[in-house]
């Protein structure tokens, strides 16, 4: 865990020295900020109590709003609120499960087709890198499993009424394609390992061996829109 903090606060501090020495972009004018609107398909990969399983099924059951800011064409933060909703929906091999997690995430970002000059090459194409912390509230919605010699009792819990805070660290790649001078189609899969969760993703305890993590992916496509008066956003050579 601490490695992995580690690397996230050098990715920062690398950024931030960066955009400092990036003066060849001192000059140019451009676009800075872009919002973001974008729907995905998430999965959580571990942990599962015995009898449930995860949905490989494409479904939109991830929502998110974001704004990156860009210091210069290269390098720049990006902070989003997203809401998640897992289940067991059209899943036959798995018992019914259903937990719900709003997000809200700050990474930076850096432009990698700008920063490995191929952005004349791949024309409306681009590429951005992102990595950062996210903070959420995950929300089991199961229902408790019975005793099946006493329905009065209860045989596992599922903490229905009950929230975790957790926080975790997420990156991935975004590829994106401009379709006009503010409006652009990206795409992003995202990795997400939380620190200290100790829900199951059907909304269980994990077993003590493993109730400190907690890893998903998502898989989006979205629309940003860039703000401001000059022709382009940064992300993009003219």
């Amino acid at each position: 865990m601490k490695k992995i903090l580690i690397t996230v606060f050098l990715f920062f501090i690398s950024l931030a020295v960066n955009s400092q020495r990036n003066s060849n972009y001192s000059n140019v004018e451009i676009n800075k900020l872009t919002i973001e609107v974008s729907t995905a398909n998430s999965i959580g990969i571990n942990h599962y109590t015995p009898g449930y399983s995860k949905n490989n099924d494409i479904t939109l059951n991830t929502f998110n709003v974001g704004a990156r800011y860009m210091f210069n064409p290269r390098f720049g933060l990006r902070a989003d609120v997203g809401y998640m909703n897992l289940n067991s929906k059209n899943k036959a091999d798995s018992k019914d499960y259903e937990v719900q997690l709003p997000t809200f995430g700050v990474q930076g970002v850096v432009n990698a087709s700008r920063l490995f000059k191929i952005d004349e090459s791949i024309g409306r194409f681009g590429l951005l890198l992102h990595a950062g912390l996210q903070i959420s509230q995950l929300y089991p919605k199961t229902q408790d499993e019975m005793n099946a010699v006493d329905p009065t009792l209860v045989f596992r819990s599922h903490n229905t009424g009950r929230k975790e805070n957790n926080i975790g660290i997420i990156y991935g790649i975004s590829p994106q394609y401009r379709l006009t001078d503010k409006f652009a189609l990206i795409s992003d899969i995202s990795f997400v390992n939380s620190l200290k969760q100790h829900f199951t993703w059907d909304g269980a305890m994990s077993p003590e061996n493993n109730n400190l993590s907690g890893k998903f992916v998502s898989v989006s496509i979205g629309l940003t829109y860039s703000l401001g008066s000059e022709g382009t956003h940064g992300d993009w050579n003219e």
